[in-house]
């Protein structure tokens, strides 16, 4: 076995294993070797309860996630429109040798027809170059034809028969053979961008020592519940998502982030399956099961994403599907036109016109934004940015409003308690205790100041968005949130409200936020808290307003002297506070509505309105709330706001190279086509346009997977 068909094997193997963990099943189908027949296999599929597909263009193959009931009705399906499942797992594709082999008797029938003028020999060199390098093509051609299918392998089919027919023994079997090399190398390269994000998979081990039945074992990961004990050595990668119980190290999260730098971490830091323990032994408690580890659950998303279309690539697919008929009909327009109306002979006009079938074939057009996405949703990821789908990849370059959440996303989400007045200790405890039932950040401040709380047991709680959070205790209502809305909640006096408003009022005058613990009729206690900006906050949105012209707003439900502060040290004039969600949506929708595309960025419960509401939802994913995370088309692994000049510099980068591949594919094809139509192109250049082309998008489509430097110095933060 040769070494590549030896390292095929291999990633035959490991891909095999990877998707039959899976629910689902493999199924080869020969006549799967263009992106244009993927277009076709999802449009028959589309009413099957198919959770994904997966394509490998290189190996013909197409992995199904459905029910394994599905199998045969699927089967049956794409049997009955020509794309026939093959019975063996795995077709055999020509090697390089047969290659190899219809090079040489190509190139032996051109120099004999050259040399000697002996057609006969010439055409027996050309028919077996065709045999051992064109016969799977002529076969997935025909029955192409059969079903009334125009793709790549018809054209070429219907192309190379009758270049043989005329005469032109030679350089049919040329075209065939260098469509079929041309093709081969495709679709590996293809397939190689399209999985560009595979590597993820293999961060994490196999096994994990784990505490087990009162010892320390080496344990398959699906085998290992939440709740167990796992220890892991320095240079070892961490197998699960954890909670440290003892040792300190620092990991490298480079993985999750895009950050070189490792974090500190020690007993309480969270641990995430993947990332690298770099200096110290550490053992934590696993707190999900392997298939739902953050890394399980970032894969599965970048998966989805390159499953799904963005808007361009669906624009294409139309474009194409109107393009090949055309230049088909353009094809048996100029063989019988042509000798009519201009010099042509009859064979010189049939020969351009099998020079027009081959560039008929839309491949390299429907590589252009395909294999483009998926780079740039792979350079995404590994740069800490999960970006749900293509369609939010290409919509960032249009958003020219972003707004902005304060509390959790422009400040680190954990405030301090700076001033206390309470007249009893106890109700400090009471507000922790309703403090406990609550995400936002002041709440968990105040719980984890005066935790724990013993022996008070709060019922009918209910959480109020940009409010607080209110529960019974004891036969008494209480509620703990800002000032104005406990107002609405409880019945003070006259006396207390305006007693209790000078002192919120002069606090809040210094910049602290404002939560108050109120009994139905009395106020109990007041926490002034302040929080911190986020690192490169103020250089991140400066760049977003200075160098992408981006119209920046902070929409909060902190209170307006706060609000202000804080705006003015990142650089936004536009400021909305005492916001509740249903207003956030307002302010979004109104800039909707004057034509403008709107991204926002929030991390908490009462950003959910807005995220979804927005054309670009953000959100934070180590301090970001399950509802923001699941709300938004974004998400910031590392919470950095550096990351936000970064997500739309790519998007507009993706977009460029999209339609650099669109103006080269239809560039060249119609140059060939001109020349076609006057008798000044062959099917050498044809063939060579379109594999050629091809070739080249997919190279350029790659440079998705970085960005150039003139771009990162704009944004660098």
């Amino acid at each position: 076995m040769s070494h590549n068909h030896q390292h095929q094997h291999e990633h035959n193997h490991a891909k095999t294993k990877q998707q039959h963990q899976k629910t689902g099943f493999l199924l080869t189908i020969p006549a799967l070797d263009c992106p244009s027949e993927e277009r076709q296999i999802r449009k028959l599929l589309a009413d099957f309860a198919i959770q994904r597909l997966e394509f490998h263009l290189a190996d013909h193959q197409m992995w199904v996630s459905a029910a394994p009931n599905l199998r045969e009705p699927i089967t049956a399906t794409l049997n009955g429109n020509g794309f026939n499942v093959s019975a063996t797992k795995q077709q055999k594709a020509t090697s390089y040798m047969q290659l190899g082999a219809a090079v040489a008797l190509a190139f032996g029938a051109e120099i004999t027809d050259w040399l000697t003028g002996n057609a006969w020999l010439a055409g027996a060199l050309a028919l077996a170059a065709i045999a051992l390098g064109g016969l799977r093509t002529y076969k997935l051609g025909w029955n192409a034809i059969i079903n009334r299918r125009l793709n790549v392998n018809s054209l070429m089919t219907v192309a190379v028969t009758g270049a043989f027919i005329i005469g032109q023994w030679s350089e049919a079997a040329m075209v065939m053979v260098l469509f079929t090399l041309a093709d081969l190398i495709e679709a590996r390269t293809v397939d190689k961008a399209r999985n560009s994000i595979a590597q993820l998979l293999s961060l994490t081990p196999q096994t994990a020592l784990a505490y087990l039945n009162d010892n320390w074992q080496s344990v398959d990961l699906a085998a290992i519940p939440a709740g167990t004990l796992v220890r892991v050595s320095p240079g070892e990668r961490i197998p699960l998502d954890g909670v440290i119980q003892a040792g300190q190290t620092s990991v490298d999260e480079a993985a999750f982030t895009g950050e070189s730098l490792p974090v500190e971490k020690q007993a309480n830091s969270k641990v995430l399956a993947g990332t690298i323990n770099l200096t110290g032994s550490i053992t934590f408690v696993v707190s999900q099961a392997a298939q739902e580890t953050a890394l399980a659950k970032m894969i599965q998303l970048i998966e989805n994403a390159q499953q799904q279309q963005a808007p361009i690539e669906r624009w294409i697919d139309k474009f194409a599907a109107i393009y090949t008929p055309i230049v088909f009909g353009l094809a048996l327009a100029a063989a019988a036109l042509l000798p009519l109306f201009t010099d042509h002979t009859w064979l010189s006009a049939i020969y351009s016109a099998l020079v027009l079938l081959v560039i008929a074939c839309p491949c390299a057009l429907v590589l252009a934004a395909p294999v483009t996405v998926a780079a740039g949703l792979a350079h995404a990821a590994k740069q800490g940015i999960l970006i749900k789908s293509g369609a939010h990849l290409e919509q960032a370059r249009t958003v020219s409003v972003i707004a902005f959440d304060k509390t959790g996303t422009l400040t680190l989400g954990k405030p301090i308690i700076q001033q206390v007045i309470s007249a009893d200790a106890a109700n400090l405890k009471l507000a922790a205790a309703l403090a406990s039932h609550s995400q936002h950040p002041t709440s968990q401040a105040i719980y984890q100041r005066y935790a724990p709380v013993e022996n008070i047991e709060f019922t009918a709680v209910k959480d109020h968005a940009s409010g607080g959070v209110s529960g019974h205790w004891q036969g008494t209502n209480y509620f703990l949130g800002n000032f104005p809305w406990l107002l609405k909640q409880t019945n003070l006096n006259a006396a207390d409200k305006d007693s209790w408003q000078a002192q919120v009022n002069e606090l809040e005058s210094q910049g602290y936020s404002i939560s108050c613990l109120a009994s139905q009729d009395a106020v109990l206690a007041l926490f002034a808290v302040q929080d911190e900006l986020r690192p490169n906050a103020a250089k991140a949105l400066h760049i977003l307003a200075a160098q992408q012209n981006k119209d920046l707003m902070l929409l909060t439900g902190d209170n307006a002297q706060s609000a202000k502060l804080f705006a003015a040290k990142v650089g936004i004039t536009k400021v909305f506070s005492r916001q509740t969600p249903e207003e956030k949506t307002t302010h979004l929708t109104a800039a909707q509505n004057q034509g403008l595309k709107v991204a926002m960025v929030g991390d908490g419960i009462n950003d959910g309105l807005a995220l979804a509401q927005a054309n670009l939802g953000i959100s934070l994913g180590q301090a970001g709330t399950d509802v923001a995370r699941e709300a938004a088309d974004v998400t910031l692994m590392d919470n950095s706001l550096s990351k936000l000049p970064y997500l739309f510099a790519l998007s507009a980068h993706t977009h460029k190279i999209v339609l650099q591949n669109i103006g080269f594919a239809v560039g060249l094809k119609l140059l060939i086509l001109v020349l076609a139509l006057f008798g000044l192109g062959n099917m050498w250049m044809a063939v060579l346009a379109d594999v050629g082309a091809s070739l080249i998008v997919v190279a350029n489509a790659l440079r998705a997977l970085k960005l150039p430097q003139r771009e990162l110095k704009k944004i660098k933060v």
